[in-house]
């Protein structure tokens, strides 16, 4: 979400899980969670700070005709390393798709 993990150098792995809540009764809602670790070497001309990065989602998909191509999503991210600090970052994001 906020870093591509993709500077000269870096290695990085990944884990996420997502969860849906039919079986609590909330078919229209979902959420997800990412951790993303990224290493750098410690010296030479590709050096800089290893960083990490941990991601929550929480999706609405509503359903009922009228609101099918209806999706929100909001989004927190947290990174540590990446400028030499940490920044986070909370995001809402309406998606509607319309076919045409």
């Amino acid at each position: 979400m906020i870093s591509d993990f993709d500077r000269a150098g870096e290695e990085s792995w990944g884990v996420g899980l997502s969860c849906p809540f039919d079986e609590i009764g909330l078919p229209w809602a979902s959420a997800s969670a990412n951790y993303v670790k990224g290493n750098t070497p410690d010296s030479g001309a590709m050096a800089s700070p290893d960083q990490s990065e941990f991601n929550v989602n929480f999706d609405v998909r509503p359903k009922g005709e009228s609101l099918e191509n209806f999706w929100l999503r909001f989004r927190f991210g947290r990174n540590e390393g990446l400028t030499g600090s940490t920044r986070e970052t909370f995001r809402v994001i309406l998606n509607y798709s319309i076919d045409f």
